[in-house]
């Protein structure tokens, strides 16, 4: 989109461009009623400026693990700005965090909280900005950031055909939206781009039952596929320690796609799958941009950014067509 200037947005709405200025840099001596026409008019041509005079404070809500780990280093990225930060675990004390949250000007969930958690939030402060990084599709956000799981799946797909694999298996689980809205994707892709594959999906659940099942359903099959594809990293982890069991060459006799590769994986996995994935940096730096420039509107529509997306072969995918 062609960026507007501030004349041209003066213009059309018959102003000087010194009172969109005002605007633009929340003057004082703006009337109530024109900034909001102002910024009615600018946010359709997505301009952002920072609405804040003072210092702000920030809630981090985080979750035990790989995900607070996150949270600080989206912390450590902001630790130059004139920010103030506070920090919560509404899933070990929800009372703390809705104390927490009712004075912070943005909250920034990096805790998979549910929509009732986040329809809360801003009932308890109208105010506040909302911000939820690996949201899972979860709505209510100001601002949803999460890969693009329908990008990932396809481009997954593309690259196991364009390989020569025809019959594929998917590990897949209804227990995460993620992994389902992946699973349904990639058949998609394959049966309108690439219909000669035959696709098979192996479900169960996100423990050790799914590889119980992979296993299983390896020892007992007459047509073993040409490749798995993971739409995730614990389904890859089982899989990848399946294979391991039944002593599979990979890439020589079945190939290893999975999605998702964070900087630190925490499970210790007998090779290195190829892999399609966003970035935990990219995504932190959305989070970073949200944070310190924000929608003028709070009734404008949800965002919904994702960070790119990215190929890494390691040697686990076969080419079959050479």
């Amino acid at each position: 989109m062609k960026k507007t200037t501030q004349k041209e947005i003066a213009d059309k709405l018959g102003l000087h461009v010194r009172t969109v200025s005002r605007v633009l840099n929340n003057a004082d001596s703006v009337k109530s009623e024109t900034r909001q026409r102002v910024i009615e008019e600018l946010n359709k041509y997505g301009y952002f400026f920072k609405t804040h005079t003072k210092p702000e404070t920030v809630a981090v809500d985080i979750q035990s693990g790989y995900l607070e780990k996150n949270a600080l280093l989206l912390i450590e990225m902001l630790s130059l700005h004139d920010l103030h930060f506070l920090m919560t675990n509404h899933k070990k004390d929800l009372q703390h965090f809705y104390r927490t949250i009712q004075n912070a000007d943005v909250v920034v969930f990096c805790s998979t909280p549910d929509a009732e958690i986040i329809e809360e939030t801003a009932r308890l402060n109208p105010d506040i900005y909302r911000i939820n990084l690996f949201s899972h599709g979860i709505p209510g956000a100001e601002v949803s950031i999460e890969p693009d799981n329908d990008v990932l799946a396809k481009r997954s797909a593309k690259y196991l055909a364009q390989n020569g694999h025809k019959n594929i298996w998917i590990i897949s689980s209804e227990e995460n939206i993620s992994v389902l809205e992946r699973t349904k994707s990639f058949m998609g892709e394959m049966a309108v781009s690439y219909p000669e594959c035959i696709c098979r999906i192996i479900s169960g659940r996100l423990n050790i039952e799914l590889g119980e099942i992979l296993e299983h359903e390896l020892e007992k099959t007459s047509d073993v596929p040409t490749a798995l594809y993971c739409p995730g990293l614990y389904l890859g982890w089982h899989a990848a320690l399946v294979l391991q069991k039944l002593q599979y060459k990979v890439p020589e006799e079945i190939s290893l796609l999975i999605n998702d590769l964070p900087e630190e994986f925490s499970y210790e996995m007998p090779f290195k799958p190829d892999t399609v994935y966003s970035r935990i940096s990219d995504t932190l730096e959305l989070a970073q941009f949200h944070i310190l420039n924000r929608l003028m509107l709070k009734r404008a529509n949800s965002i919904v950014a994702s960070p790119g997306t990215h190929l890494q072969i390691n040697g686990s995918v076969r080419n079959l067509n050479k």
